[in-house]
């Protein structure tokens, strides 16, 4: 072989080689020409996590199998161009989930805490006589024990949920008092007491159901008048008036039920229009007021200050990682507010509020938070498990239908609903 002919060999292999390595390092470092754009373009990955495990996965028209695991919790899918994606979770038995992701340069979009709904939600029957009242109103920290309303003849009954037994609440707290319930829930420290308000003098007792025995931890005065109140762990959180001066002024009152003292947290904004509600998250860092204009004002202890944040609703309720409050507009929008930074699926600032116009808002009576803070019960008629993804397919599925009242402990996870006088309980996972 010539000298002339190797000099050519070696600049053909050279010619070959840079731009063979120049794309096999690209390609390593995730570079792809998109025939779409014509352009070269880095690569995304999508990561899922999915409860339960087990399932298929389609982006667009291609099928992944789940590689979660005991190690692994998700499946991460690479080599996907910066584009908009259909993606679907199916698993048999269960609701197909979609959602469209988008895909960005060198980034991991996260669908993460997809909860697949089964179609066949099992539940029990929990007390097969037919019960006294169609309204729920509480239930105990170890959901052994409820409470629920007969609007007709306003008259509360307690439930023991272990023995079926029932107990005539209304009665025995006005042969205690001679006065009637206006308020009622359990209180948090103790399984056999109640915190009562009572409808004359609006005074506010601890009723032991047990040994009969009830004390007064407030009372309206001349100088003041309970408004409402709401209790949390190991306090009640009410709101005060105090009477008699220009203008209305309302304070935010904690009171201690281990050592029965009372403190003052702020004033709150006066408005002219009395407050409804008070709510507190379970962390206790914030709290929350109603009035009647249908203003939301929030209270952050850290900062010691209140700010409204709502001007239209009809209730509200914290998330249970205190991170978010959900409230209904009085046109039936459901607004979900942001106290913290979110970063989970999609990304919102503290301050930050999205907003879901749902089918039939109008027919809304209730809903309740799921254990994840990130998915939401809703009550009309029926009841549906709905996430707070705002990215588009917004996926909502049944869980039962044509029920009176409706109720989920997100501390517990047990769900009850009450279906024509019967009540009927699951303590099934619902992503099981």
């Amino acid at each position: 072989m010539t000298l002339r002919t190797r000099r050519i060999l070696f600049f053909i292999f050279l010619a070959v080689f840079i731009p063979s390595s120049a794309g096999i390092i690209s390609y390593s470092q995730g570079w792809r020409f998109n025939f779409e754009t014509f352009a070269i373009q880095k690569t995304g990955a999508i990561y899922i996590e999915t409860q339960p495990k087990d399932v298929l996965i389609k982006i667009d028209q291609k099928f992944f199998t789940d590689k979660s695991g005991i190690i692994q919790k998700g499946t991460l899918i690479t080599d996907l161009l910066p584009k908009n994606y259909q993606i679907e979770i199916q698993r048999d038995g269960y609701f197909l989930y979609h959602k469209n992701i988008t895909v960005k340069p060198s980034l991991v979009t996260e669908a993460v805490g997809i909860i697949l709904i089964p179609m066949d939600f099992k539940n029990e029957l929990k007390i097969s006589k037919n019960l006294k009242g169609e309204k729920f109103i509480d239930f105990s920290a170890d959901a052994s024990k409820i409470i629920i309303k007969n609007s007709k003849n306003n008259i509360y009954y307690l439930y023991n949920l272990n023995n079926q037994s029932s107990l005539n609440i209304s009665n025995l707290f006005e042969n205690m008092t001679g006065k009637n319930i206006k308020k009622i829930a359990f209180y948090p420290l103790e399984l056999n007491k109640l915190i009562i308000e009572s409808d004359v003098s609006s005074a506010i007792y601890i009723v032991d159901v047990n040994r009969l025995k009830s004390e007064i931890i407030f009372k309206n005065s001349k100088e003041s008048s309970l408004i409402s109140w709401n209790a949390e762990n190991s306090n009640i959180y009410y709101i005060e008036q105090n009477i008699g001066l220009k203008t209305k002024n309302y304070q935010l009152i904690a009171f201690n039920l281990i050592a029965k003292t009372k403190s003052k947290i702020a004033d709150l904004p006066s408005d002219n229009n009395p407050y409804t509600a008070v709510k507190s998250s379970a962390n206790e860092r914030f709290l929350a007021a109603l009035n009647t204009l249908g203003n939301i004002y929030l209270f952050d202890s850290r900062e010691g200050i209140f700010k409204q944040i709502a001007h239209d609703a009809k209730f509200f309720a914290f998330s249970p990682d205190g991170k978010k409050i959900a409230f209904l507009d009085n046109d039936g929008k459901l607004n979900i507010y942001f106290l913290e930074e979110w970063t989970r699926n999609i990304f919102k600032k503290s301050g930050e509020t999205i907003g879901f116009n749902l089918e039939n808002k109008e027919l809304i009576k209730s809903f309740y938070w799921y254990e994840d803070s990130a998915h939401l019960f809703i009550q009309q008629k029926s009841v549906d498990f709905m996430e707070i993804d705002e990215r588009l397919p917004l996926n909502r599925y049944p869980i039962v239908k044509e029920i009176e009242d409706f109720y989920h402990n997100w501390k517990s996870g047990f769900t009850y609903y009450l279906k024509d006088a019967k009540l009927y309980f699951s303590s099934q996972s619902i992503n099981q």
